[in-house]
């Protein structure tokens, strides 16, 4: 099994792109474990290397190297800065959004600032949503189409 929310140690990412370091508050019950451990068991079974890790800290580190791999500023999810934070520097990580790149090593707060999009021409695209009829359908007691 599965650790559950509140036996986890790592980082959880909001709806507002801050990256926070999550920390267990309760302990592990029986034989329950972390889902990257979970995942590198499988995958070293299967016969893949590369999944030895010992720790959340470096399953992190990976995950913030990869994220600027060929990146050159072309994607918006880049944490490429946090990649050589050593274990003590993740254990104390504060909530920062990303990017978090060696232009913005403390994160942005706010992101097209600079009014340059994640497009080939940098210029934003606003996509019209039509809504299926039979779905979403507006009546006099229900007036408006809402979507997330």
């Amino acid at each position: 099994p599965a650790l559950a929310w509140g036996e986890k140690d790592g980082t959880v990412t909001n709806s507002e792109r801050r990256i926070s370091r999550q920390r267990p508050f309760l302990s592990a019950p029986g034989e329950a474990r972390a889902d990257w451990r979970i995942i590198c068991d499988v995958a070293i079974r299967m016969g893949y290397a590369g999944f030895d890790y010992a720790s959340a800290a470096e399953v992190f580190r990976e995950h913030a190297e990869l994220s600027g791999f060929e990146n050159d500023g072309r994607r918006d999810f880049d944490i490429s800065a946090l990649a050589a934070l050593d274990d003590g520097a993740y254990d104390a990580l504060a909530p920062v959004q990303w990017p978090v790149t060696s232009e913005h090593p403390a994160g942005t707060p706010r992101m097209f600032e600079s009014q340059a999009f994640f497009t080939p021409d940098r210029k934003a695209r606003f996509v019209p949503v039509v809504p299926r009829a039979a779905r979403n359908a507006t009546s006099r007691d229900f007036p408006l189409v809402l979507n997330t």
